[in-house]
């Protein structure tokens, strides 16, 4: 084993915060995929940024084939060789929490609307199963934990010390009338 552990999601999720604390407790190095990716150079297209996959993926692989490494990205399953990774975990949120963390930092509607389906629709969670595989990937929701009791619950599943139970998180239950959808993702 490497020794490498990837953390997703939607952006606003924790996914940084929640890396670096476990960075300690693992005594592993922390890496924030986004800004590596970036560091490459961006292209900004209609408010979107436009990364190099290729060179994304190079870079990080590089860094994780040195294993004892926490990667964070939302873009993990496009970058991250999956032979190079011990555990996936994508850390879930509310989208009527995310709503306001969007807000808070200034996202174009169409950005804010584009991020909450994503999230409604397990996006993030879907597309790690698919690149990464059911016995690599964990999904937890992070609305109500704090990142250092989410970092400490994936370092006891990463050291064995508790079974990857794939919590459920079920956002589109929370939509009960047509109303409902307006008021998120119209």
């Amino acid at each position: 084993m490497k020794e490498v552990i990837g953390i997703t999601g939607s952006p606003a999720v924790g996914k940084r915060t929640v890396g670096k604390l476990l960075a300690g407790l693992c005594n592993f190095n922390f890496v924030d995929g986004n800004e590596v990716v970036k560091s490459l150079g961006v292209a900004v297209e209609n408010d979107e940024f436009v990364i190099d996959l290729d060179k994304g993926r190079k870079a990080l692989n590089e860094i994780a084939s040195r294993g004892k490494v926490i990667i964070s990205s939302l873009f993990l399953p496009d970058l991250l060789s999956p032979e190079l990774v011990d555990l996936v975990v994508v850390l879930r949120c509310d989208p009527r929490i995310l709503y306001y963390r969007y807000l808070k930092r200034n996202y174009s509607l169409l950005k804010l609307k584009e991020n909450l389906t994503s999230e409604f629709i397990d996006y993030c969670y879907v597309r790690s199963m698919k690149v990464f595989g059911d016995e690599k990937v964990v999904q937890l929701d992070a609305t109500r934990r704090s990142p250092q009791a989410l970092a400490l619950k994936i370092y006891k599943i990463w050291k064995g010390g508790e079974k990857k139970v794939k919590e459920k998180v079920d956002w589109l239950s929370i939509i009960t009338s047509p109303s409902d959808i307006v008021r998120f993702l119209i």
